[in-house]
C-alpha cells in the first residue's frame, strides 16, 4: 500500500527489489531485496538460491517455508508467508450439475507435461474415465492443456498409456495454450491438479479467482489455499506423503 510496483522502469529508484530464486548480478540502486521463494529446491538451488542475500523472504505457503527450513537447516531472520491474492466474489462457485445432464461437463488440467511427469497426467485421465464409467457422468470431458507430442516419458517404460481409455479426452497442443486457456476456463466446471509435489500451482490459484472448484493432491502449497477458502474451493485428496526435505 502506498508503493509503486514497476517492471522495466530502470531509471526510477524503487522502494525495494523483488527477486525470485537467483539474485541478479547488478542492481542499479541500493535498496532492500525481498526474495519471492516460489520454486522448488533442486541440488543446484541449494548453492545459488538468493534467500541468503535478501533482506526478507516471502513464501506463498507454510508448506514451502517448512521445505526451505529443513533443506537449508535454518531460516532467514525475516520471513513472511503471503498466499497469492484472489477474489471470486463476483463469480461464485461453479459447481458440477447434479444430476448429470446432457450438457458437457468441462474438466480441465494444465501443466508443462513434456518435462514434468510428476504432474501425473495419466492419473488425471484415469480419474475422468472413472467419473464417466462408474459414476454416470457420460458427458464429462477432460481438456488437457500443455500437450507436447514429443514428451520424453510418453514412449518409455513404464508404458503409462497402455490400455488408457482416451474417450472423453481432448488434447490442446502447447502452441495454442495462451489463446484457448482463458476461453476454456470460462466454461470449466472443475480443475484437476494431482501433482505428486508442487510448491504453489498457479493454475489452482487461477481457478480460485474464477470460482472454479479444484480437486488436488495433498503434497503442495495449494492445500492451504483450498482449506482456507472452504468447501466451495474444492477438495484435497490424501494420496501422498507430505514432503519435508
Amino acid at each position: 500500500i502506498g508503493h509503486d510496483v514497476r517492471w522495466t522502469d530502470n531509471d526510477i529508484e524503487p522502494d525495494a527489489y523483488i527477486v525470485e530464486a537467483v539474485m541478479p548480478k547488478h542492481l542499479r540502486h541500493d535498496r532492500p531485496i525481498i526474495v519471492h521463494a516460489e520454486n522448488l529446491i533442486s541440488r543446484g538451488a541449494i548453492e545459488t538460491h538468493a534467500w541468503r542475500t535478501g533482506a526478507a523472504v516471502v513464501f506463498n505457503s507454510d508448506w514451502l517455508r517448512r521445505l526451505f527450513r529443513t533443506t537449508y537447516g535454518g531460516e532467514h531472520r525475516v520471513v513472511e508467508v503471503i498466499p497469492p491474492a484472489f477474489d471470486a466474489r463476483s463469480t461464485g462457485p461453479r459447481m458440477l450439475p447434479s444430476p448429470p445432464s446432457a450438457e458437457e461437463v468441462v474438466i480441465a488440467c494444465a501443466s508443462k507435461w513434456w518435462k514434468r511427469p510428476y504432474k501425473r497426467l495419466p492419473l488425471h485421465v484415469k480419474a475422468v474415465e472413472i467419473l464417466r464409467t462408474d459414476f454416470g457422468w457420460k458427458q464429462a470431458r477432460l481438456h488437457i492443456f500443455g500437450w507436447e507430442p514429443t514428451m520424453p516419458y510418453f514412449h518409455t517404460p513404464p508404458h503409462y498409456w497402455a490400455g488408457m481409455n482416451m474417450r472423453g479426452v481432448r488434447i490442446h497442443q502447447r502452441s495454442f495454450y495462451r489463446m484457448t486457456w482463458p476461453d476454456l476456463l470460462s466454461q470449466t466446471h472443475l480443475l484437476l491438479h494431482a501433482s505428486a509435489i508442487d510448491s504453489g500451482p498457479q493454475v489452482v490459484m487461477e481457478a480460485l479467482s474464477r470460482g472454479i472448484p479444484s480437486v488436488i493432491s495433498n503434497n503442495m502449497g495449494a492445500v492451504e489455499w483450498i482449506r482456507d477458502v472452504g468447501k466451495a474451493a474444492g477438495r484435497v485428496v490424501e494420496i501422498d506423503n507430505v514432503t519435508e526435505v
